[in-house]
């Protein structure tokens, strides 16, 4: 019997207990354990080894690797959840719910990179180029304190 992925009595109800995933649950899951990996590895090293120099780029992949490690946490938890067949926390609809999750994260960022970044970049040469012309290039800054004239 085939059943409509989208009806609301297939979506509420848990899967067997002898098969909790079917192929493609088990495709959205492998991909969330590959994305919530690379997400734990931008958030603690990525990040600072790849962009050292772009300081703006770099909170914003610490801001990516947030984003993407609490969607893909999430997706994972319901799937922990519909292995053990926990009563209400097993039904497809909470899959369906984390997939949406994780597309609105997707396009979040995906918004965030288009749109705001260029901005961000800009700002980010302008106050460099600002502070290239506070001080001139051949008097070296002071350090310490001010030295009293005699």
């Amino acid at each position: 019997m085939e059943a409509n992925p989208l009806s609301w009595d297939y979506l509420t109800q848990s899967p067997p207990v002898s098969a909790p995933l079917g192929p493609l649950a088990t495709a959205f899951y492998t991909i969330c354990i590959l994305g919530l990996a690379v997400s734990i590895f931008f958030a603690a090293w990525g990040k600072d080894r790849l962009f050292k120099r772009n300081d703006v780029l770099r909170r914003l992949v610490g801001t990516y690797a947030t984003i993407g490690y609490s969607a893909f946490g999430i997706a994972l938890i319901f799937m922990v959840l519909r292995v053990l067949d926990v009563p209400f926390l097993s039904m497809r609809l909470w899959t369906y719910l984390s997939a949406l999750v994780i597309l609105g994260a997707g396009l979040f960022i995906l918004y965030f990179q288009l749109v705001r970044y260029p901005r961000l970049a800009a700002e980010r040469r302008q106050a460099e180029e600002r502070k290239r012309y506070l001080r001139p290039a051949n008097r070296p800054a002071r350090k310490g304190k001010k030295r009293r004239r005699r």
